[in-house]
């Protein structure tokens, strides 16, 4: 059973999408993603995990001054409003991972389990070149000029583009620009390590070996600070969820089976 329409915050049309019964488990996409970023996981996930699970996919508004890192936690509380769904499983990639751990640090009574996929956060030596890069990019300074350091630069490249490549093309899009430049301030100014010692409940940190973003030691580092965490690592990139379905299907599967809420 499926159900689709539009929920309503600040002016802002809100697609959503719900599939199954149970406890609700809320999908969150990352930057410049939408809902169906989810399709070939939800296509890999067993259809015992639908009679068990109420899956809810929705679209963030565009990521702008008003609706950002800081904001969306409110945002999404209010959301959850108006489904109906005052307690949640929350499964995140990317930035869609990063608003998942401030809602569970602002809110943690609400957050039954949390799920990370990639979730780049700033803790490792790649974040020096993200902030390089939102520096540029603050400065107001030609993409193709921006392209032309980091290629001069093997190190900082190796740093932001990794083994998986970066398609430096987008950064001249005016929809890319802005919202990229706006979500790295928001990623490299918040205090992360402080910033999710609130979250108690139990927890999945899935990543890819190759992911240019995040690495096992940041992990470890950061993560130690909630209270039931498990740390997994699959053969990929930081695009887990259209990379990596099958295992990003299972381990949503097994971790949620082998910690039932109830």
């Amino acid at each position: 059973m499926s159900r689709e329409g539009f929920l309503e915050i600040g002016g802002q049309k809100i697609a959503y999408l719900e599939r199954g019964r149970g406890a609700p488990v809320v999908f969150l996409h990352g930057l410049l993603d939408n809902r169906k970023l989810w399709d070939k996981v939800f296509h890999a996930l067993p259809l015992s995990f639908f009679r068990r699970f109420q899956a809810i996919t929705l679209n963030f508004p565009p990521y702008d001054g008003e609706f950002n890192l800081k904001t969306l936690p409110a945002i999404l509380r209010k959301l959850f409003g108006q489904l109906d769904v005052p307690e949640v499983i929350l499964a995140g990639y990317s930035l869609g991972s990063l608003v998942s751990l401030r809602f569970a640090s602002l809110y943690p009574k609400q957050v039954k389990r949390l799920i990370l996929i990639s979730a780049p956060i700033a803790t490792n030596v790649r974040a020096q070149a993200l902030c390089r890069l939102r520096t540029r990019l603050k400065k107001g300074e030609r993409i193709d000029k921006i392209e032309k350091i980091l290629k001069g630069h093997p190190r900082l490249t190796k740093k932001i583009v990794g083994p998986t490549g970066f398609n430096y093309k987008l950064l001249t899009r005016g929809d890319v620009l802005g919202p990229l430049s706006a979500c790295l301030n928001d990623l490299c100014d918040y205090d992360w390590q402080n910033g999710i010692k609130n979250i108690t409940c139990p927890t999945l940190c899935l990543y890819g070996k190759k992911d240019i973003f995040l690495s096992l030691l940041g992990s470890r580092k950061l993560y130690p600070t909630i209270t039931s965490v498990s740390i997994a690592a699959v053969e990929g990139n930081h695009f887990l969820p259209t990379g990596k379905a099958k295992e990003v299907a299972s381990f949503i599967f097994d971790f949620l089976r082998d910690n039932d809420p109830g």
